[in-house]
């Protein structure tokens, strides 16, 4: 799964010369170090942001971080 989220990003990047890449990942999310590593920065806490995607009984992290990647 990391190696995938890696093969992602990279592909992302490369895509994106020139423009900024925005992103939301939940804030319980490990990868968040990963994007942080590609250069990526936290804008915004975006609370429930999950909420509309999440049964009403989930546990998971409703949050979100909004990233950017500044090109």
């Amino acid at each position: 799964m990391m190696m995938m989220m890696m093969i992602t990003s990279a592909v992302i990047m490369q895509t994106c010369m020139g423009k900024d890449v925005t992103l939301h990942v939940s804030a319980s999310n490990p990868a968040m170090l990963l994007y942080q590593k590609f250069g990526f920065k936290a804008e915004e806490l975006v609370l429930d942001f999950y909420d509309k995607y999440l049964p009403a009984n989930s546990t998971e992290c409703r949050h979100a971080y909004f990233l950017r990647l500044r090109r």
